[in-house]
């Protein structure tokens, strides 16, 4: 079971980000955004997804809670939310403003390798860090963030889309 929390308040700093930033989508453009991560038999579960929450601006009720065993038996709970239409619009942008200048050219360029072949963009970002309310990369131990725009890209299309987001 999840315990409901909800989340209202934005750090003064990102809410001044969100109001300076420009939209991320052209007319009639929505966007989706999936958030997933893994929590193991040794970290706190309610320390962890409190964090995320807290980071993502996401009530704790909108996370799927998926109980699996690992290789060696032990206990392993991944966490997903999928949240689509205005509210995944909102967080695109805020997941947006949360990534650092350097973080961002990086992304960009190797665009190539952070897009699927369906047009989705993905970060992984280290979940440790987001326990310190930081934003850093990583390829172990992530918070996985996807995402698309609902409509059909090309692969081009959708890298132009998302190099014009992240500048």
């Amino acid at each position: 079971m999840v315990t409901k929390i909800i989340i209202n308040k934005y750090s003064k700093e990102l809410l001044s980000l969100l109001r300076k930033r420009k939209p991320l989508h052209k007319e009639k453009e929505i966007w989706t955004i999936q958030i997933e991560f893994f929590i193991h038999a040794t970290e706190d579960e309610n320390k962890v997804t409190k964090a995320v929450s807290d980071m993502f601006q996401i009530p704790k009720e909108l996370f799927e809670k998926f109980e699996l065993e690992g290789h060696h038996g032990n206990r392993i709970i991944m966490f997903k939310a999928d949240i689509k239409g205005k509210e995944g619009e909102r967080l695109v942008n805020r997941v947006v403003c949360m990534i650092d200048n350097s973080t961002k050219k990086n992304i960009l360029f190797n665009i190539q390798s952070n897009i699927d072949e369906h047009g989705a963009l993905y970060f992984r970002w280290n979940k440790q860090s987001i326990l310190l309310n930081r934003v850093e990369q990583s390829q172990v131990d992530a918070v996985r963030i996807k995402i698309k725009p609902v409509f059909k890209k090309n692969i081009q299309e959708a890298i132009e889309l998302y190099k014009e987001a992240l500048t």
